[in-house]
């Protein structure tokens, strides 16, 4: 009597986990209706059975590459094989074949096992579209990675915009500028503040305004391409600065806020234009123009500052010269100097008599031009008084100051002298 052929043979395990044995030695069939039931079914377990299937990844990518088969064969050889790479945590080869499956495997929404697996190849997407994009803009014709090279660029931005479309939906625009920044597309991020300009949201829009700006400003290395993604923003901020709907406190946000983009841009006319219209305004307006000549003089940017200056002067009128007069003065006549002095010297805490009784102490000593003693007293009066203008304890001591000999004691108490001066 003939035993029985063993069920694994037919692709059926005993244990009723599903064995891929069987549906494996059917991709060599001649027949095509055989090699697609056996890659349809072997869909349904690869999952599952992975590590048996990746025993016959040359054969699957030979089905997946081979133009004489039908194309739903070859998706079908394509599915499976980048579902065992992902397993196998390749997750660029899975990509690349991923991409020749046709529609739909990106979707994961469907079930939720494929969460994970549509999470990785999103992620290997962004990052070969981003690696591309950066060669491109760097200037090289050339991408070095052969795995990059194998992956069609047409292709990757597709996966790139469905990772886009995720976010708008998710309204995530953060995330989505953060690939855009990265790829040193300013397009693309024209693209998504118009998206979450058009959520109707202002709140929200300056919100993403001023984390753009951040991020452009401080993470994005090159110029131009910062240049680009600010002057996007700079356009939407002067939008929302005219539109008439919105409420008068955003809009005073959104003035600073479009100056320092201005200012990244090295545009003194638009802010001279901000700061004029604000002059010419309220008394509250009035304030709130004053207010950004500080801002713009604690910048640290003389020469953008001298430009604002000669640039407002030009636009000054006579019934409104009060208001540019104080402007002028605060942005070149150096007001936040003595505004800063004057605070040090109101609030300057130094006790005179604290040195009157070093300095007795060091003379009952009798300590010579040499003491270290005495070069210390001299720097501790330097420090104590520094930037308050307080010299009261200097002129009135000159000649015992004169005994500081120490070259280095001496530069820096010049030093600090100067600072109470100025």
């Amino acid at each position: 009597m003939l035993a029985a052929a063993p069920s694994s043979s037919l692709g059926i395990s005993t244990n009723n986990v599903p064995s891929a044995t069987g549906l494996l030695s059917m991709l060599t069939e001649p027949s095509p209706p055989l090699r697609r039931a056996a890659l349809t079914r072997l869909y349904t377990i690869v999952d599952t059975q992975w590590h048996e299937v990746a025993q016959a990844l040359p054969d699957l990518e030979a089905l997946a590459e081979d133009s004489d088969e039908d194309q739903d064969v070859r998706q079908l050889a394509a599915k499976v094989a980048s579902r065992v790479f992902f397993y196998l945590e390749e997750p660029e080869q899975a990509l690349r074949l991923a991409l020749e499956s046709g529609e739909g495997v990106f979707d994961a929404s469907a079930e939720m096992k494929n969460q994970a697996y549509v999470e990785c190849l999103v992620g290997a997407a962004v990052d070969t579209y981003v690696a591309k994009k950066q060669h491109l803009s760097d200037g090289d014709a050339e991408d070095n990675d052969q795995d990059h090279d194998a992956l069609p660029i047409d292709k990757l931005q597709s996966v790139v915009q469905f990772m886009f479309e995720r976010c708008y939906a998710e309204e995530k625009f953060e995330h989505a500028l953060g690939i855009a920044l990265e790829a040193r597309e300013a397009t693309k991020v024209s693209e998504i503040v118009g998206k979450c300009a058009g959520k109707g949201d202002v709140y929200q829009l300056y919100s993403f305004l001023q984390f753009a700006f951040q991020a452009a400003t401080t993470l994005v290395s090159s110029k131009a391409f910062r240049f680009q993604v600010v002057q996007v923003i700079a356009d939407q901020l002067d939008v929302m600065l005219n539109d008439a709907e919105i409420a008068i406190g955003i809009k005073k946000s959104c003035a600073f806020s479009l100056a320092n983009a201005h200012q990244v841009l090295r545009n003194s006319n638009p802010v001279a234009n901000i700061v004029s219209n604000l002059l010419n305004g309220s008394d509250d307006d009035a304030l709130l123009g004053l207010q950004l000549c500080f801002d713009l003089v604690e910048s640290g940017d003389q020469t953008f500052v001298n430009s604002v200056s000669a640039s407002l002067k030009a636009t000054a009128s006579e019934g409104e010269s009060k208001n540019y007069e104080k402007a002028m003065h605060i942005l070149v006549g150096g007001f936040s100097s003595e505004l800063a002095i004057s605070y040090l010297h109101k609030n300057s805490d130094s006790d005179p008599l604290v040195m009157e009784n070093l300095k007795q102490a060091l003379e009952l000593r009798g300590s010579g031009r040499n003491s270290v003693l005495h070069n210390c007293a001299v720097l501790s009066h330097s420090y104590l008084n520094a930037g308050t203008t307080n010299d009261a304890f200097l002129r009135d001591n000159l000649e015992w100051m004169r005994k500081a000999s120490n070259w280095y004691v001496l530069s820096t108490f010049r030093i600090l002298i100067s600072l109470q001066l100025n």
